[in-house]
């Protein structure tokens, strides 16, 4: 992803400063960038924090997260559509086989995980601020099916 997409700035020729961005896609829509689980990327834990060790782990986290963003930190945020975008471990590169985007471990796997962790919160309870996860028709079997596959194995 080419740097001159995303925010409202862009550093200027000499480094030393910043411009606006005419065309950056926060004109348009809300970004949110977070690495996560905690400890990879630029993210960090303090010591003596127990950080997460799995997809699963870590899809719980982030839809907490995910849903105090919305209902305590932006609350005119809540019931806006969220899609979900990642690299490296967040997803797959072989996106148009999706039975095999969860099976193969060495491939993307978060992404699918915490899409399926936000339906599953949804659908269970339903009295808390829902994050409104917008899946295109193409993968909504995929992540229904994951969805029902974690709340069989977790209730």
């Amino acid at each position: 992803m080419d740097d001159e997409e995303l925010g409202p700035c862009l550093v200027n020729d000499n480094g030393t400063g910043t411009i606006h961005n005419e065309y950056g896609w926060s004109r348009q829509s809300n970004l949110l960038f977070v690495d996560q689980p905690a400890s990879v990327g630029f993210s960090y834990a303090d010591n003596g924090t127990t950080t997460i060790g799995s997809s699963e782990g870590a899809a719980q986290d982030m839809h907490i997260f995910l849903q105090a963003f919305v209902s305590q930190v932006f609350p005119h945020l809540i019931g806006a559509p969220l899609h979900l975008s990642g690299e490296s471990y967040a997803v797959s590169p072989n996106t148009r086989r999706t039975s095999k985007l969860y099976a193969d471990k060495s491939k993307g796997h978060y992404l699918p995980t915490l899409g399926a962790e936000i339906i599953v919160q949804n659908m269970l309870h339903p009295s808390r601020p829902k994050i409104n996860l917008e899946v295109s028709p193409a993968f909504q079997p995929f992540f229904l099916l994951l969805a029902m596959t974690i709340a069989i194995s977790r209730y």
